[in-house]
């Protein structure tokens, strides 16, 4: 029992630390995980690619808020800001916060990386995804926060999957975006 305490101790410590540390790249607040855990070495984790045949419409952002399945832990409604220059991508998962299909920002070289323009041009249209390298994803047995690469903070709830694009490069997916959009490897 004392061993139990003393790591929660030390972790509530470790994280407090990391959470007034400048980090590169995105981090996780969640006492399931590090604050950036490499998911390739966490029981439970599995790799999934996206699947290349959906098609997303896109537009550029003016510096707007926009519905996301993911909770903006600020204001805990599911909306979350797009900086002005980043692509915002239109999925296909509707429902009372996102009757035509959710949103999400990217940032410009990763779009660029990611997706290919199959209609339109710099400032709107439609795209899929490329093939791409697997992400590592987990699911979360409790609510969670990632703080993005792209600076904005978002809640992932108890039953979402903590995704791993990279390197300290962290989202959280809903179960039905993982149904739409992912096919695990």
């Amino acid at each position: 029992m004392r061993a139990k305490n003393e790591h929660k101790l030390m972790s509530e410590a470790y994280h407090r630390v990391l959470s007034e540390a400048q980090f590169e790249g995105a981090y996780v607040e969640s006492s399931e995980v590090e604050p950036q855990p490499d998911l390739s070495q966490l029981e439970g984790s599995f790799q999934a690619k996206k699947d290349p045949s959906v098609k997303y419409r896109y537009r550029v952002s003016q510096g707007e808020f926009i519905p996301s399945l993911e909770k903006d832990p600020k204001t805990n409604k599911h909306i979350v800001e797009a900086p002005p220059g980043n692509i915002i991508l239109t999925g296909h998962v509707k429902n009372e916060n996102h009757p035509d299909g959710e949103e999400w920002s990217q940032q410009p070289d990763k779009f660029k990386q990611k997706y290919t323009v199959v209609e339109g041009d710099d400032q709107s249209g439609v795209a899929q995804a490329l093939a791409e390298d697997a992400v590592l994803m987990k699911p979360m047995s409790q609510d969670f926060i990632v703080n993005t690469a792209w600076g904005v903070p978002i809640k992932g709830n108890a039953g979402d999957l903590l995704t791993m694009y990279g390197p300290n490069d962290y989202g959280a997916l809903d179960q039905g975006a993982f149904n739409m959009y992912y096919n695990k490897v």
